[in-house]
């Protein structure tokens, strides 16, 4: 149901960004779309072309987030990053840094109604005893994407008392992605994701007789 707010969206270039774009644009929402100047352009393009608004602005940069978050009620903050070889400190100022500026930012704007900050399951590591539930303790899975992730939602956590904060934590994310190209490219991509598109387009080769052998 349309709401007649402004929504923002960081992370609006990624995979899953870019799918909850295209659905609240669907659904007639006026969106807008923090997007850096060395943001993909055929993710640009895609975002332009459902009607977003494109602000270009940086999480790590907090003077450039302003006009972002101008008039906002609603912000969805899937911005982030982190590939595996991603340098540790690199990864805490995207993430860490990033949505701490995004966060003042709102702060100093006024008028938010919602800040739904993603995370990532990655913040439980291996869960003894499943299911978890809200209660369960951080325990960060051993990569740099994972810990900062951690910090983040521990920051976006602490300003609960001065912005109304959500977390939500997403599992593995897969499906189709809504742009073109090399998929290893591609913003927010994952390995699963990779792997299903690959079989949907007739891309998956078995070797063998492609079943699992063990021997014990």
């Amino acid at each position: 149901m349309k709401t007649n707010e402004l929504i923002l969206i960081t992370g609006a270039t990624g995979f899953i960004g870019t799918h909850l774009a295209k659905d609240l644009t669907e659904k007639g929402e006026n969106i807008k779309c923090l997007v850096r100047h060395s943001s993909p352009k055929a993710a640009v393009q895609f975002l332009s072309g459902l009607g977003a608004k494109l602000v270009i602005g940086d999480l790590t940069d907090k003077n450039s987030l302003g006009e972002a978050v101008k008039g906002v009620d609603t912000v969805f903050h899937l911005g982030g990053g982190g590939r595996m070889d991603t340098p540790e400190d690199i990864c805490f100022r995207i993430n860490v840094d990033g949505t701490r500026n995004l966060m003042e930012a709102c702060l100093s704007q006024g008028g938010v109604k919602s800040f739904v900050h993603v995370s990532t399951c990655g913040v439980m590591g291996n869960i003894k005893n499943p299911p978890a539930d809200e209660t369960y303790p951080y325990q960060p899975e051993n990569m740099a994407y994972s810990r900062a992730k951690t910090e983040a939602e521990k920051v976006a956590l602490s300003y609960k008392d001065r912005l109304p904060v959500r977390v939500v934590r997403f599992p593995l994310a897969y499906g189709t992605p809504l742009i073109d190209g090399d998929l290893s490219q591609i913003e927010g991509i994952t390995p699963m994701s990779m792997i299903f598109s690959a079989v949907q387009k007739g891309q998956w080769a078995y070797f063998g007789d492609h079943l699992l052998h063990h021997d014990w």
